[in-house]
C-alpha cells in the first residue's frame, strides 16, 4: 500500500528505537525545509517536505527500502553542499568570512551526515526484522542449541567412517602385501 493509514507496531526494542529516531528525523527535516525556504530562499525546501513523507512511510510500515531512498536524498544534499563550498573556493570568494548562506550550509553539512547515519541505523534494524520474519538471521537460544546438537551429531557420523577406514586400511595393505602407487598412464590436462 502506498499510503499507509495504519502503522505497523514495532515488535522489537531495536525497531522501536529506529521508529523514534526516524520520527525525530522527520521533525528536524521539517525544520530544515523551513530554513531552506525562508533563510536560503530556495525552492529545494519543498523536497525536504517530500522527504518527510518518505520517512513516514519508513517508520509506519517498517520498510527498509524507504530508508535507502532517504539516505540517497541526504547524500545528494551533501553533494550539493560540497559543490557550494567548492564553487566558493574556485571563485576565490572569502571562504572563512561568515555569511548567512555559508553558515547555514555549514550547519546543514553536519545535519545531513547525522541524518544519513540515523537513516542507515533504521535501515539496518528494519532489514534485520525482515530477515527474521522470513526465518533468516536471528535465532532463538533454543534454535541455537538444536543447531549445535545437530552439528555435533553430524560430525560424529562423518568421523565414524573415517576412523573405520583408517583402521581398516593397514589391514587391507597387510593382506595385499606391499603398498604400490598408481602406475597407469593417466590423462594429460592442458
Amino acid at each position: 500500500m502506498c499510503i499507509p493509514f495504519q502503522s505497523i507496531p514495532p515488535p522489537t526494542e531495536g525497531t522501536k528505537k529506529a521508529v523514534q529516531m526516524l520520527q525525530i528525523l522527520g521533525v528536524s527535516q521539517f525544520v530544515v525545509g523551513l530554513i531552506k525556504l525562508f533563510v536560503l530562499q530556495q525552492m529545494a525546501g519543498f523536497y525536504d517536505f517530500f522527504t518527510i513523507f518518505i520517512l513516514y512511510m519508513a517508520w509506519a510500515q517498517l520498510n527498509y527500502c524507504n530508508c535507502v531512498i532517504a539516505v540517497f536524498y541526504f547524500l545528494q544534499n551533501l553533494l550539493m553542499i560540497f559543490i557550494f563550498f567548492g564553487m566558493n573556493v574556485e571563485l576565490s570568494i572569502s571562504f572563512f568570512q561568515p555569511t548567512r548562506i555559508g553558515v547555514t550550509y555549514f550547519i546543514l553539512f553536519f545535519y545531513y551526515i547525522g541524518a544519513c547515519y540515523v537513516a542507515f541505523l533504521a535501515y539496518r534494524e528494519f532489514k534485520i526484522l525482515q530477515y527474521d520474519q522470513m526465518g533468516g538471521l536471528i535465532q532463538t537460544d533454543q534454535q541455537n542449541d538444536w543447531a549445535q546438537n545437530n552439528n555435533q551429531q553430524q560430525q560424529q557420523y562423518q568421523q565414524q567412517p573415517y576412523y573405520n577406514q583408517a583402521t581398516a586400511q593397514p589391514q587391507q595393505q597387510a593382506q595385499r602385501g606391499q603398498f604400490q602407487a598408481f602406475t597407469g598412464r593417466g590423462v594429460q590436462i592442458g
